[in-house]
């Protein structure tokens, strides 16, 4: 789960820009057309002419990361990063990714830190904390740290795959398979869909042992850790879903449309057994969503949707015969897509 510096989330906030001088104006541009080297010489003019200039030390940080030269990044950011300013939780985000993308991942927690402590619920500090403490093997931090960015921000897919990755490592099945199965909802075409819809698949057949035709046998595990919700009997639902595919009901059915009637019966089973007063991390972020879902008349569509990057056999001719139920299931989920959903979640 390493993560890639991604100067697309580090761009710079609104007011810096104000800020910004003739040849730190002149230094972005070249930024933009990929001319780092001058770039750089653009904002180390400026920095002479005042060394104060953040939004020059910024931008120098900035450019240093996109070359990939994250030693210098940080050593730019760091006498600017204890400057109160509004800017300042930028700064200390772009510094924290620096450090880990440099391999200093403890220093990076503590920028993410400082960040937090001036504003301990901000989404994006707390994803790059998140992610920062999976990598330290601090999992029960780091899905902390996750779900307050995907509680904060609901359409920001990346959170949640990361939250996904979380949750199945400390053996969170059912909070695993939801958070897997919300972002394959929110990004159902990239290469991480097709990661995300093997794990689906594999947790939902978690406990499902065919020996041969007439002999199933099925597992669960009644001391699953219960400090994200005591959910051992969905998950024997899950699994009793998942087996469902071999009866004599669905034997002749394509291996796609097996797996697309236990995917939509596992989630009608979430709706209906997860009570809408649970305060639970899973039931908050994911009954409203999947229950509108549900009454939009969208759910079996979703279950396809989910399933279509395994390209199972019988997938391509669903995908076919359903191009406008997949067209309405799109346009409903555009606005889901955004920095707030249109999907409310309940307060704590």
């Amino acid at each position: 789960m390493r993560r890639a510096l991604a100067v697309a989330v580090l761009l710079l906030a609104p007011q810096l820009f104000a800020q910004a001088s003739d040849k730190v104006r002149e230094g972005i541009a070249l930024f933009d057309q990929g001319r780092y080297d001058e770039a750089i010489a653009k904002y180390k003019e400026a920095l002479a002419a005042n060394p104060q200039d953040a939004t020059a030390a910024y931008e120098l940080g900035l450019t240093y990361a996109a070359k990939g030269d994250y030693v210098q990044c940080a050593a730019t950011l760091d006498p600017i990063a204890s400057r109160p300013s509004q800017s300042q939780l930028t700064v200390l985000t772009m510094l924290g990714n620096c450090l880990d993308s440099g391999g200093n991942r403890t220093k990076a927690i503590e920028a993410y830190r400082r960040g937090l402590k001036i504003a301990p619920d901000d989404p994006a500090l707390n994803f790059e904390l998140g992610i920062a403490l999976y990598g330290e093997g601090k999992y029960a931090e780091a899905r902390q740290a996750l779900q307050k960015d995907t509680l904060g921000r609901p359409g920001h897919a990346m959170g949640r795959y990361a939250l996904a990755q979380a949750f199945e490592t400390s053996n969170f099945r059912i909070p695993a398979l939801l958070e897997f199965l919300h972002f394959l909802a929110l990004d159902p075409s990239s290469a991480r869909a097709a990661e995300s819809a093997k794990h689906v698949r594999a947790l939902m057949n978690a406990g499902v042992e065919q020996k041969d035709s007439k002999n199933i046998t099925l597992t669960v595990d009644p001391d699953g850790p219960k400090d994200e919700g005591d959910y051992n009997a969905l998950a024997m639902g899950v699994t009793l879903a998942a087996a469902a595919r071999f009866t004599e009901k669905n034997e002749n059915k394509s291996e796609f449309e097996q797996w697309r009637g236990a995917l939509d019966s596992a989630l009608n089973i979430f709706i209906e057994m997860t009570a809408t007063t649970r305060r639970d991390y899973t039931a908050r972020a994911h009954v409203p969503f999947f229950s509108a879902m549900k009454k939009a008349g969208l759910m079996e569509t979703f279950a396809g949707i989910a399933l279509l990057p395994l390209k199972l056999d019988g997938g391509d001719a669903w995908a076919t015969a359903n191009a406008k139920p997949i067209a309405d299931f799109e346009k409903w989920m555009e606005p889901q897509r955004n920095a707030r959903a249109i999907v409310e979640m309940p307060v704590k």
